[in-house]
Order: C-alpha cells, then sequence, then structure tokens
C-alpha cells in the first residue's frame, strides 16, 4: 500500500531511459526560485546569507575560511603526492559551491580557489564544475545547502569520468527523476533552525542503479538508500538530512567492489560531494576505495587511527588518484590530514 501511495505521489518519475539523452531530461517539479536582478546577500546567521528577492540562502565564500588556509593545505598535500612512489596518475576535481565561487551578478568561471589549486597542487590533471550565470548555479545546488542537487552532482560525475576514463567511456544516461513529496531544507535551514525551502528533494534515476558490494570502516554493509527512498522509506522529520541518508553518510573509509573486471581500482580522497558520485563511479570500476580524512581518524565514524597514503596504496593498489571535494575539504583541516 506504502508503494503504491508513493507511486502516487511521485507522479513523475520516469522519463524514457533510451531514447533522451541528459540534456534533455528536466526538472519535472515548478522551479519557485526568482531571479534577482542584482545579486545580493543580506546576514541571517554566522555562516549563513540570505539571498536578496530569492527563495535561497548560501554561504559567503569570504567568510568561510582564510586564503591561507588553502595555501597550507595544498602545500602538505604537496608534500605526500611528491612523495608517491610508482607511477599512479593523480587527479583533482573541485566542486565550485558558494564557500568558495563569488554568488554575485557577474559569475567568473574560475574562482581564485580553483585558480590556486590549479597553480599550485601538484596534480595530473584539474578540473572543476563550471557555471557562468546564477541560473546555472540555481540548478545546480540546493537552495538551503552547499550540496549539489542532480543537475549538479550528475554533470560533475560526466566531468569527473572524461577526466578519468577519457572521451570514449561511455556514460551512465539517467532514465528518470524521482521527485519526493517534502521540501529539501538543507544545512542552511538548519543552522537557522527554520522550514525555509520551497524546493523538493529530487534525484536521479537509472535503469538499472549500478550494482556493488560495499564495505564502511572494514564492515561489510550497504551504503547508500536510493532504492529505500524509492520503496517510500524515509524520514518525514522536518529539516532532516536528506542528502546523507539517501546518498551515505560520512564515514571514514567506505570500499566499493563492483561488477566490472579490468577496470581498474580508483582511490578517492573527498569529502560528502562525492557521496552520489561515487555510486554511479563504481559502474566504470573494479573497486573503488573512498577515503574521507575528516572521519577516517575517529572511533566513532572511521577507522580509528592516523590516515595513511602508502599504506592504503600498498593494501589496495590503486590504478588513479582523484581528489574530490568542495572549499571545506580544501580549506578546513581535512586535508591537513593527509600523511605519507
Amino acid at each position: 500500500m506504502k508503494k503504491a501511495v508513493l507511486t502516487v505521489l511521485l507522479a513523475f518519475i520516469i522519463l524514457s531511459a533510451c531514447a533522451c539523452r541528459a540534456a534533455e531530461i528536466v526538472s519535472s517539479y515548478p522551479n519557485t526560485e526568482t531571479i534577482p536582478w542584482k545579486i545580493e546577500t543580506v546576514p541571517v546567521k554566522k555562516g549563513v546569507y540570505h539571498v536578496y528577492g530569492a527563495q535561497r540562502l548560501t554561504n559567503n565564500y569570504k567568510t568561510i575560511y582564510p586564503f591561507g588556509n588553502y595555501e597550507k593545505a595544498v602545500e602538505q598535500a604537496n608534500m605526500v603526492l611528491d612523495g608517491l612512489s610508482g607511477d599512479i596518475p593523480v587527479y583533482c576535481y573541485f566542486v565550485e559551491s558558494s564557500a568558495s565561487h563569488p554568488v554575485a551578478k557577474e559569475f567568473p568561471e574560475d574562482s581564485d580557489v580553483y585558480l590556486l589549486l590549479k597553480e599550485k597542487l601538484h596534480v595530473d590533471r584539474i578540473d572543476h564544475l563550471k557555471y557562468t550565470t546564477y541560473e546555472e548555479f540555481c540548478r545546480y545546488f540546493f537552495t538551503t545547502d552547499h550540496h549539489w542537487k542532480y543537475e549538479g552532482y550528475y554533470q560533475g560525475y560526466l566531468d569527473v569520468l572524461r577526466m578519468l576514463k577519457g572521451e570514449e567511456e561511455q556514460a551512465l544516461v539517467p532514465s528518470g527523476i524521482a521527485v519526493f513529496p517534502f521540501y529539501f531544507d538543507g544545512s542552511y535551514s538548519r543552522t537557522i533552525n527554520q522550514d525555509y525551502s520551497r524546493e523538493y528533494f529530487a534525484f536521479y534515476v537509472f535503469d538499472p542503479f549500478p550494482e556493488y558490494t560495499s564495505y564502511v570502516n572494514g564492515i561489510k554493509k550497504h551504503y547508500d538508500h536510493l532504492q529505500e527512498y524509492l520503496d517510500g522509506t524515509y524520514s518525514t522529520k522536518p529539516r532532516f538530512s536528506h542528502y546523507a541518508a539517501c546518498f551515505g553518510g560520512e564515514r571514514g573509509q567506505i570500499v566499493f567492489e563492483g561488477e566490472q573486471t579490468g577496470k581498474g581500482t580508483l582511490l578517492i580522497i573527498g569529502d560528502s560531494q562525492t557521496n552520489p558520485v561515487k555510486t554511479l563511479l563504481i559502474h566504470h570500476y573494479d573497486r573503488i576505495v573512498f577515503i574521507n580524512l575528516g572521519h577516517y581518524y575517529k572511533e566513532s565514524t572511521g577507522m580509528g587511527k592516523p590516515f595513511s597514503m602508502s599504506e592504503i596504496i600498498n593494501e589496495y593498489h590503486p590504478d588513479q588518484i582523484l581528489l574530490m571535494g568542495c572549499a571545506g575539504f580544501i580549506g578546513s583541516d581535512q586535508l591537513i590530514n593527509i600523511n605519507p
């Protein structure tokens, strides 16, 4: 009965899988956000700003992390990357959220943080989520959260796939959009303790979803809960963190064993922006090893010991290494925890 009711509530879930390209898949719920003529941010609470004239909360990139934090993190990462033995290519994908991008009337394609990474981080290739208008920014990110929504993370998946596997690798194509009958109130809403959002929670559907076996901090357990959401198993509490619950929460180490053969092993070091992306990337690898440096050393959510790059490489023998995250990954103390 619950499943039948959910089907009615979702209503718009499936578009043709094979007959359309990703660019032709559009949102099946109304866009409630108006685009202001001049983009101005109004302080609401420390670290949270209201975009004047729009139903959107955001960061203000100048108030998040001092620029010196990014420089220090890059220096620490370079010390470890320069000491890698063997010939393992290293890549970086930076997610331009409002924590690093100046959300203003004019949108530069490259933020100052990305330009720093591009110039000084010792990687073989680097790319980032690109947008040059406020409309694009709104399409890619939740109205009340720094995380990216389905159009954003799917574009990130495509960018990363091209960078890692080349143009010839066939990407997964969404078959439709699952739209859920509740508003998504993200971390900014939780910070100001208000039901602020008028944006439905939604994600792309793939037919089928990539299959994998996962090990979370060394224990075999399922990671994402996409199917549970489709079956109607989700919380209805106000301001619930659906991004974490649906795509998988933050854990120190997650190992995905895929159903591919001969596709290699990818080591990802990053933050929660990777959550919906790595469950798509496993379609293209035998194994993905994910490390969250902010949780790895913790007893409750990690492995309970300091992270060692050489130890992970010796255990899993990755063919490629990907650094992936937003300003919080680079500018906070997460990347500082990377060790040889």
